[in-house]
């Protein structure tokens, strides 16, 4: 298996996690770092790690979508199509037997999701609803949709593939979300992305607003360029039915935790003015069995979650939240950067907790 890590700026990170992904892999497997247009030391410090680098520099679009376009084309001559290719990004600490775990569920030309932990570096409010989104999305609604036979989104790191599935997919990206391109893509051509819950990749949370704002803005940039790339590819999936629509729920609408008071709000409103416009009595009882699914889903997570009085309080705070939100869409608004993440390294006391993993 090849382990491919897009980095851009990412020194810090890789300093910190290269020998925990050195020591969580196969002697046999292989691991890649492709440093984009790097403006530190990315491409000396993976080197003194003892992996294989790739500099990417010159002209041309950056972002990690064409960071792994440009990793396929340079390598695609030693390669073969059945190749394994574990994407992983810089600050992401695989658990134990990762690779092991995830090869010996691919099957075919299935694409995997390995489950992604978060790791809090702050006991923010925030940090704590987003990490509860996290969790009940992966542990809940996954386990779901896994249940139904149907696909479940990539997340960005612990994304694995066949080498001809993600060449096919890599010519088309060109957002800043390559997770969810890489997602609407091969759900469109029914190519399966199923869950792996005992594979699993450990993803530190940012450790202050700003860097949460600034990891948000990136997403909600990204949802924005996908809908201006890729409209008939949508409707052509709203076309397929639930299993489809689920997947698009997943991942376009965000952030997750607000959208229960919206809907709440959707409901009242829609059977108001369905005394003028009766067709919208309809979609007020479709808003209101979502919502009954949704306050199924949260009283679940709540129910399953080991610190249910953090995440009760946490959740109490969501105006706070929808601040942070509001914040982060005027950052996305206004800048341009393809690489628009956060590049903060894991706080040494975090990474203490993986050091024994075998």
């Amino acid at each position: 298996m090849i382990v491919l890590i897009p980095a851009r700026d990412e020194a810090e990170a890789l300093r910190s996690t290269l020998p925990l992904i050195r020591a969580a892999v196969r002697p046999f497997d292989q691991i890649h770092v492709v440093a984009d247009h790097c403006k530190d030391a990315t491409a000396a410090v993976a080197r003194d790690g003892g992996v294989q680098v790739h500099v990417r520099s010159g002209a041309g679009p950056t972002g990690k979508g064409q960071a792994i376009r440009w990793w396929l084309d340079q390598t695609r001559e030693e390669s073969t199509a059945e190749q394994v290719i574990l994407i992983l990004d810089a600050d992401t600490i695989p658990g134990p037997r990762l690779t092991e775990a995830l090869e010996r569920r691919l099957e075919g030309n299935a694409a995997l999701q390995a489950r992604v932990e978060p790791i809090m570096q702050t006991d923010s409010p925030s940090a704590r609803i987003a990490a509860f989104s996290e969790f009940v999305e992966q542990r809940i609604s996954d386990q779901v949709r896994t249940l139904l036979g149907w696909p479940v989104r990539l997340r960005g790191t612990g994304m694995a593939f066949r080498r001809s599935i993600l060449e096919k997919a890599a010519v088309s990206l060109r957002t800043c979300v390559e997770d969810l391109e890489l997602t609407l893509l091969l759900a469109s051509w029914r190519v399966p992305i199923r869950a792996v819950q005992e594979a699993v990749v450990y993803d530190p949370k940012p450790e202050d607003a700003s860097a949460a704002i600034r990891q948000r803005a990136r997403w909600m940039k990204g949802q924005v360029q996908v809908l201006r790339e890729y409209p008939f590819l949508i409707l052509r999936l709203l076309a397929a039915g639930p299993w489809a629509w689920s997947l698009l729920g997943s991942g376009l609408i965000k952030p997750k935790t607000l959208v229960i008071p919206i809907k709440a709000i959707g409901v009242p409103l829609f059977w108001t003015a369905s005394a003028a416009i009766p067709p919208l009595q309809l979609l007020a009882i479709a808003c209101m069995a979502s919502l009954a699914l949704d306050l199924l889903v949260l009283a679940a997570g709540i129910c399953l979650a080991s610190n249910r009085r953090l995440v009760l309080g946490a959740l109490l705070r969501l105006p706070s939240y929808l601040l942070l939100w509001t914040r982060s869409f005027l950052m996305a608004a206004r800048s341009g950067e393809q690489w628009l993440r956060v590049r903060s390294p894991v706080a040494s006391d975090a990474l203490a907790d993986f050091a024994a993993f075998d």
